[in-house]
């Protein structure tokens, strides 16, 4: 039998390592010996190993080809000597993979030795192990991978992990091949099994951890994360906040599609919340007014419990109601998308709410009660259920309660429901003159923001450090916003005498302000109701001289409906005789009623009052007109 060199398995089990004479270690990868990877060293120095190349190591030529690289790298002490006994050794190897056997099985080298590798989808398992996995209370499964020197966390049905396990396969065969090959891509369906089977490690194994979406809050501690690439957090506590990295936190955080990064906050003791209020526009009074509602929604904003109050933005065209919106969440939650356009339904809300932090609905001209409903039940807390596709019983769960920007023209809170979890700020029309640029804006709020957060943060931790101590007397509906709004308000700057408190009253005071309506009766219970300006025009569709009577409204049923009946009232003067009887009466005389079948010009005719309510009169005469 061939005399066979003593070999073991590489590291990663994907190739064989011979050990040679004079310490020479010759490492072979492939799928067969006739198409393999090799790479020669010295054991006692592993800077001469030469650089892979591929090649058949049956062959003459490809041996020939090693035996001159080890020439080129191992230095000039080894000399032709060594070199000779290095090319006994690879023959040996080749031999041996030809005739070989081994002596306690007795199956072929070939087969003993195949250096056949283990399968891509193996391959990507093995390399997906480096991520840590676990599973929220929901069941669904997640991974924390490492990534340029820290972790980060993704859902593994997320676009991100699929796109790490990809990468992660491309570096670590890229280093197998030697550096220089590509390897081959990954089939989609490999991605989805190995995904699967991931998942229910994670359900199974992994631990229960809940994840965050930019706000969190343990332990009496509220962690805001910043969203830049080095995935940084802001540690909130009684005693000061730090910034410090996500994987030092007890807290897991993932991101969406379009989450914006935070800058960095100010620390060089330039903490100022009076930029906001220039920037803002708001003076006087009024504007001090809405300025105290405006930062107790954006302190409420920076805790992970609600409920959250609804800040709903007024004013006439001209008061940079869309970027006062976008400038408040730029200081919460950016976004490369700040302002919606108002949902299709309560599932595609849902869909924005567990895909950001705030919620900023432009350019609203009225809610419809399906959407009134949904955003009071974000804003104190609820749920939507949906069906999964392509299932017959398995739900898809929402449950999400988020801060929410409203911004509109006109009074667009009417329910009463809403109103009390609204807080209503009407921004002043700027005057001529006064507009600036978006560049303008963008440069002035990109250099006014550090300064902003910072005294936000600055109020957090004074509101961490008091909120036990504080004592609202009769709690309004969301008394968990209130008693923070008050804690944090010294810090904001704002006197406890004129608090920012918001109180249902308050809140219903301020909507009946600017929302007067009256309420039209149902039409199942009663009938329309007319205004005199609509009366006035259906009068004069059927006579001119009705045009200028006030309005009787009367009810008559028919087929088990009401409708109303329109006639002008009794005049106190009567209009001169014509000699003709019938066409005027006096003020004693009752008044002539529409449609009847006694008596008027359109019995003569023998017109009915259905004929004459889809007739159009003819032009009055010039007597009528005179009359």
């Amino acid at each position: 039998m061939t005399e066979m060199p003593r070999f073991e398995r590489d590291a990663d089990g994907t190739g064989v390592i011979f050990f040679l004479e004079d310490d020479v270690c010759v490492a072979l990868k492939g799928n067969s010996e006739m198409r393999a990877t090799a790479q020669l060293w010295r054991a006692d120095d592993p800077s001469t190993m030469t650089a892979p190349i591929v090649g058949n190591i049956l062959g003459e030529p490809f041996r020939s080809r090693l035996v001159e690289l080890a020439k080129e790298k191992f230095g000039a002490e080894f000399d032709d000597t060594y070199l000779a006994r290095l090319r006994d050794g690879l023959d040996q190897i080749a031999t041996a993979f030809n005739r070989g056997t081994d002596e306690e099985t007795g199956r072929a080298v070939r087969e003993f030795l195949s250096i056949r590798g283990p399968s891509r989808s193996i391959l990507l398992l093995r390399y997906a192990q480096e991520a840590e996995y676990f599973h929220d209370p929901d069941e669904e499964a997640y991974a924390t991978v490492p990534q340029d020197l820290r972790r980060q966390t993704w859902s593994l049905r997320s676009r991100g992990f699929k796109r790490w396990l990809r990468y992660t396969f491309y570096y670590k065969e890229k280093q197998r091949l030697g550096g220089v090959q590509e390897p081959a891509p990954l089939r989609e369906s490999m991605i989805t099994d190995v995904v699967k089977q991931l998942e229910a490690k994670a359900q199974f194994e992994g631990v229960r951890r809940g994840v965050n979406l930019r706000v969190a809050e343990t332990d009496g501690r509220i962690y805001l994360d910043l969203c830049n690439r080095k995935w940084q957090v802001v540690e909130i506590s009684s005693e000061g906040w730090r910034v410090t990295d996500a994987a030092d936190v007890p807290v897991r955080f993932i991101r969406s599609k379009g989450m914006g990064e935070i800058p960095l906050p100010d620390r060089d003791g330039f903490a100022s919340i009076d930029p906001l209020r220039q920037l803002l526009n708001l003076q006087g009074e009024e504007g001090e007014r809405s300025f105290r509602l405006i930062l107790a929604w954006l302190m409420q904003a920076l805790r992970a419990r609600g409920p959250y109050p609804v800040l709903v933005l007024l004013g006439e065209r001209g008061s940079a109601k869309s970027t006062a919106a976008r400038i408040l969440r730029s200081l919460v939650d950016p976004s490369t998308v700040p302002l919606r356009t108002m949902p299709r339904n309560p599932h595609d809300l849902y869909i924005d709410a567990v895909s950001s932090w705030a919620i900023s609905l432009d350019n609203i001209s009225s809610l419809p009660k399906w959407l009134s409903d949904t955003l009071c039940m974000m804003a104190t807390g609820g749920g939507f259920s949906t069906r999964t596709l392509f299932t017959d019983r398995e739900q898809e769960l929402f449950d999400a309660m988020r801060p929410i920007v409203l911004n509109g023209i006109t009074d667009v809170v009417t329910a009463d429901d809403l109103v009390q979890r609204s807080l209503i700020v009407r921004l002043p029309t700027l005057a001529k003159g006064s507009y600036k640029t978006e560049r303008e804006i963008q440069r002035e709020l990109g250099a006014f923001r550090p300064q902003i957060i910072a005294a936000l943060l600055d109020a957090a931790v004074e509101g961490l450090r008091g909120i036990n101590s504080v004592k609202v007397e009769a709690l309004p509906r969301m008394g968990d916003f209130a008693s923070w709004a008050v804690a944090t308000e010294v810090a904001l700057g704002v006197r406890r005498a004129r608090s920012c408190r918001p109180s249902a009253p308050q809140m219903r005071k301020a909507h009946s302000r600017r929302s007067k309506r009256v309420r039209s009766p149902s039409p199942s219970t009663s009938s329309p109701r007319i205004t005199p300006t609509v009366g006035k025009a259906l009068r004069a569709r059927c006579c001119p001289r009705c045009a200028t009577a006030p309005t009787r409204i009367s009810s008559t049923r028919r087929s088990g409906r009401k409708r109303p009946m329109f006639s002008p009232a009794r005049s106190s003067v009567s209009p001169p005789s014509s000699g003709r009887p019938g066409k005027y009466r006096s003020s004693s005389s009752p008044a002539p009623t529409r449609g009847g079948r006694s008596g008027g010009r359109f019995a003569r005719k023998g017109l009915s009052r259905r004929k004459i309510r889809g007739r159009v009169p003819s032009e009055p005469s010039d007597r009528q007109k005179r009359l």
